[in-house]
């Protein structure tokens, strides 16, 4: 299988505005911010911001937190060819997890729900990738002694968890839009990930 036909296809976003797909794309690139590249966390926090901010006003993305969403991007690319002699698969997990916010980012320069749309299911692309990418490594440990394919293990409990995000937005989409602080109360959402936390929600501890 291919991350395409795991992914989540325009039809099951149906019931969200422009509104809740950026807050959508928000809380997918809060599932994989352990894997922000060092040195980007006041980027991802800033741009993260703008989102929830340009969602719930109806506004696009500042034009001031470009620089932001670049610096991202950029300490995104750097971590991967920082790590790419050395630990490939975690340098384009940074990578992609940088990348997941940036499109959501670059979701929000458009008022238009169709460019909001694609920019966000972009997001949730690289962000399923993640899990590919660690499950080709071999770094998968719940397959171990197991007869699971470690990709497909990996890449359907996030593309379920994935899911639960949108019926969770769904959900919470007008309380959200309605939060004194909005990103506060995103932020105070259930928890990303039920533990114990997959090998692949974050980089290995030391």
């Amino acid at each position: 299988m291919s991350v395409k036909q795991w992914a989540i296809k325009a039809g099951e976003v149906k019931p969200l505005d422009r509104a809740g797909l950026l807050l959508l794309g928000a809380r997918v690139a809060l599932r994989f911010e352990s894997w922000v590249p060092a040195g980007a966390e006041t980027s991802f926090r800033a741009v993260l911001a703008g989102v929830v901010q340009a969602a719930v006003a109806g506004t696009a993305l500042p034009v001031a937190l470009r620089t932001e969403r670049r610096a991202l991007s950029d300490r995104g690319a750097l971590a991967c060819n920082r790590l790419d002699a050395t630990d490939e698969p975690a340098g384009r997990a940074h990578n992609y997890a940088a990348l997941v916010l940036t499109a959501v980012a670059q979701g929000a320069d458009a008022l238009d729900r169709p460019t909001t749309l694609k920019s966000v299911l972009e997001a949730a692309k690289y962000a399923g990738s993640i899990a590919a990418i660690w499950a080709h490594a071999g770094r998968v440990h719940e397959a171990q002694g197991t007869a699971q394919n470690p990709v497909d293990l990996a890449c359907e409990r996030t593309w379920a968890a994935l899911r639960e995000d949108v019926v969770l937005i769904v959900r919470e989409r007008e309380a959200l839009v309605a939060a004194p602080d909005p990103l506060a109360a995103l932020l105070a959402l259930e928890p990303h990930w039920q533990p114990p936390l997959p090998s692949w929600s974050g980089p290995p501890g030391p």
